[in-house]
């Protein structure tokens, strides 16, 4: 494949990225640390050990960033 080739390649592949549209109610750790005002990190240790005790809820969503689209956790509380 000729270099030009596959920059036009690249270019369609960057227009197909896609992003999930999340429903009201869930949020990342980042969100949740910030609304807290607990650290992200701990934030984070609390969601893992409430998803294992059945009190929070975890699911994926595509989110777009500025390297591309990847699967982010988000979490919701079951109660």
């Amino acid at each position: 494949m000729k270099k030009t080739e596959a920059n036009k390649l690249a270019e369609a592949m960057r227009g197909q990225i896609v992003e999930d549209e999340v429903p009201g109610g869930w949020y990342t750790a980042v969100e949740i640390a910030e609304a807290t005002g607990y650290s992200q990190s701990h934030t984070l240790r609390r969601l893992i050990t409430g998803v294992k005790a059945g009190e929070w809820e975890m699911r994926k969503f595509r989110r777009r960033t500025t390297r591309g689209s990847y699967p982010t956790p988000h979490y919701k509380p079951t109660a």
